[in-house]
């Protein structure tokens, strides 16, 4: 046995000795590797040379997209105010709520767990003060894209916020709002649900409403640092503007109120009552009957959004009484204490002329005229005045000229020819 081991270990030993020869690598083959090395190397300095060189502008933009953050406006607009600086109709921040169950998981998961629909449904119920089953409903089946509730205020907002869930998304938007609800609503008119103003200064004041802002850019470096790049002047600029009517929110509701009990008393199909200052022409209000909530339109018949006292054509019966007497006084053919007798009923050209309860007054001045509303009373007045100079001064009053409003859909008064 150990003679063997003896011969075995020599074996090996020679084994081991064994040297290999090297041979010489031929003269052509290293070049050959040279040349392609060398190929390689300009190859690669070539084709930096053509990104710094021809493609180093594209190369920068694509990088400016990656690393641009670009912020669109949400497309806000100005308040409105009453005479006094009341709101009458502003915007407020809302929020849609989405939900993406795909991507459910609460704060502390493992990244890779899906937590249960119904799971999310129970802690977002106590917070939207929606059942948890009708949440699970609204869900479906769908993985992505749930609208599950609009209109979320800021407050509860930012109570969903804080719940921390994955795959909850708030997505804010303005929101119009009109605090004084009906009271303004045949004035002011209102924005649907796409924010396209529908009616009233809402409509006709439309682009001096909108606040003009612009699109902000904002890029940020490979740190997530933020780098002011390429803004544009007055991109951060907002403006404080509001639009202010010459109404006065108080005037309105009286006006409102009395207006409304009148037409309920008479049972009349609709009334407007309009306070003006005579000094200047301001209206100090613009109430009309029947009206509608701007803020809940949609329960209401379109034919309500119509300013009617602007917009349509209707007899002026006797409110047109006062401005009768005032131009016969101007011309002069009646005197301030002077004197009509009111029979009760008479006939012009044919045609029949009563008082409204079919009654004579007797003797009466053109106060009693004008408080009783008496018919026979202003006939005898303004007979006593030349059809052409009454004619001149409807004409100078602008019955048919369009009324200088901004109200939209103002129409002109009808006024004959003076040879009719």
């Amino acid at each position: 046995m150990p003679a063997n081991r003896q011969g075995s270990t020599s074996k090996a030993r020679r084994e081991r000795r064994r040297v290999i020869r090297l041979e010489p690598v031929p003269a052509g083959r290293m070049k050959v590797v040279f040349v392609l090395l060398c190929a390689g190397l300009c190859g690669l300095v070539g084709r930096m040379a053509w990104l710094q060189i021809f493609q180093a502008s594209e190369l920068e933009a694509r990088a400016r997209v990656v690393q641009t953050q670009r912020t669109k406006p949400l497309g806000s607009r100005r308040p409105i105010v009453d005479r006094n600086g009341r709101l009458v109709a502003l915007d407020e921040e809302r929020y849609r709520l989405w939900a993406h169950p795909r991507y459910f998981n609460f704060p502390g998961d493992e990244p890779t767990l899906i937590r249960d629909r119904k799971e999310v449904a129970a802690r977002l119920s106590s917070v939207l003060a929606l059942s948890s089953g009708e949440l699970n409903k609204r869900m479906g089946d769908s993985l992505s894209g749930i609208k599950l509730a609009e209109g979320v205020d800021p407050e509860t907002a930012t109570t969903v916020r804080s719940l921390g869930i994955s795959g909850i998304d708030l997505e804010p938007y303005p929101y119009r709002v009109y605090p004084q609800g009906s009271l303004f609503a045949n004035v002011v008119g209102f924005l649907n649900q796409e924010r396209q103003p529908q009616a009233g200064l809402e409509q006709s004041r439309d682009d001096d409403l909108q606040r003009h802002e612009q699109a902000r850019s904002l890029r940020r470096g490979a740190d997530g640092t933020p780098l002011p790049d390429n803004l544009a002047p007055g991109v951060f600029f907002g403006d404080d503007l509001r639009l202010q009517l010459t109404l006065d929110a108080r005037l309105q509701e009286l006006a409102a109120k009395a207006l409304t009990a009148q037409v309920k008393t008479w049972k009349a199909k609709k009334g407007v009552a309009i306070v003006m200052d005579v000094t200047n022409g301001e209206l100090m209000a613009l109430a009309s009957t029947p009206t509608y909530d701007a803020n809940r339109y949609w329960d209401f018949k379109p034919e309500r959004f119509r300013e009617w006292s602007v917009q349509d054509l209707y007899e002026p019966g006797s409110t047109f009484k006062p401005i009768n007497l005032a131009l016969a006084l101007q011309e002069g053919v009646i005197q301030p204490n002077e004197t009509v007798y009111d029979s009760g009923a008479l006939t012009i050209g044919g045609w029949p002329i009563r008082n409204h309860d079919r009654k004579g007054n007797g003797i009466v001045d053109f106060a009693t005229v004008l408080q009783v509303s008496s018919n026979v009373g202003m006939v005898q007045a303004m007979r006593k005045m030349r059809p052409s100079s009454y004619w001149d001064w409807l004409s100078r009053l602008g019955l048919d000229a369009k009324p200088d409003t901004d109200l939209p859909g103002a129409v002109a008064g009808q006024l004959k020819t003076k040879e009719q």
